[in-house]
């Protein structure tokens, strides 16, 4: 390796790194659930429900946005395209 290049993280220690952090959020939510009663506890798992369903929603929103927007510049793409073609056929005339 170059002495000058930054190091890079292997792909398995960042995949351990972001796995430790979901178990460590993971368990800290579940021992906030069990100092609920079991009514808190049941709309605690609704609202977390719900909020999953919305944050999903949103980035297939932002997806749907980003197919839309390449939609828009292939078409852009072509058109400009077929500008050129027509010149450069007008032009040969």
């Amino acid at each position: 390796k170059n002495a000058s290049s930054p190091e890079i993280f292997p792909s398995n220690l960042i995949l351990d790194i972001n796995k430790k952090k979901k178990e460590q959020k993971s368990r800290k939510h579940n021992q906030m659930l069990a100092q609920l009663t079991p009514s808190e506890r049941k709309n605690q798992v609704a609202r977390d429900g719900c909020s999953f369903e919305t944050v999903k929603f949103e980035q297939q929103v932002k997806n749907d946005e980003k197919g839309v927007e390449l939609e828009e510049k292939k078409l852009n793409h072509s058109v400009a395209l077929e500008e050129k073609k027509w010149d450069h056929g007008i032009k040969q005339e």
